[in-house]
């Protein structure tokens, strides 16, 4: 048997406040997956199940792909998978989600960096599911100088169904910047702010304050 130790997902849901309702263990990925790659592992509830992000080096169908593909993975209440949805950038390269969030509707967001092309260039990158996992659309940034890191690492939505995604992408004779871009629902991107200093900056995470600027 395949050692599955990618992730090891341990989830504890609670109903109404009572007891727990359901608890679970879940594996996904393989062993070469956890020697090679240690991106951090992401969960968020949607509706009433549960969605997680990360990186594999495992394809769905349990082959090896040595540039590593980001991956969104739905459960439900009780640990039951109910998708997976593996994402190669057309560089075919080493690929992140860092991210991932829900909104009101159900729809998920996953954010992260992915390989523009085959010369190792990257770009920031999100990408929106249905609940049902179906990709609605898939959206990307990048500062001027393609060498550098481009990440989104961070997401918040809005009560409108807005998506803000804050990382960190690279300028020619500046390095690595904070930005902070705005999508709408449907993924039109409304604007991006860059904040930069003499030294290198970035954005790990915002907070949408009700009736406040971001922070």
């Amino acid at each position: 048997m395949a050692d599955m130790r990618m992730f090891a997902l341990v989830g504890i849901l609670l109903a109404a406040g009572l007891a727990p309702a359901a608890e679970f263990f879940h594996t996904f990925g393989n062993e070469l997956s956890l020697k090679r790659w240690t991106v951090p592992i992401k969960g968020v509830t949607h509706g009433s199940n549960l969605a997680t992000c990360g990186t594999t080096v495992a394809s769905q169908h349990g082959a090896i792909d040595a540039s590593a593909d980001w991956f969104l993975a739905s459960y439900s209440p009780l640990g039951v998978q109910r998708w997976v949805r593996q994402h190669n950038g057309e560089g075919n390269g080493r690929d992140e989600a860092y991210d991932v969030i829900s909104d009101a509707q159900g729809n998920l967001y996953a954010c992260g960096t992915e390989a523009a092309n085959a010369l190792g260039h990257r770009r920031a990158a999100i990408r929106k599911y249905s609940a049902s996992g179906a990709l609605l659309w898939h959206r990307t940034f990048s500062g001027n100088d393609p060498s550098g890191e481009q990440s989104f690492l961070g997401m918040q939505t809005d009560s409108q169904g807005n998506v803000y995604v804050v990382g960190v992408a690279s300028y020619l004779n500046r390095g690595r910047d904070l930005v902070l871009v705005k999508f709408t629902p449907g993924g039109f991107r409304t604007y991006y702010k860059v904040w930069a200093t003499s030294g290198h900056d970035g954005g790990k995470a915002l907070r949408l304050v009700p009736g406040r600027d971001l922070e």
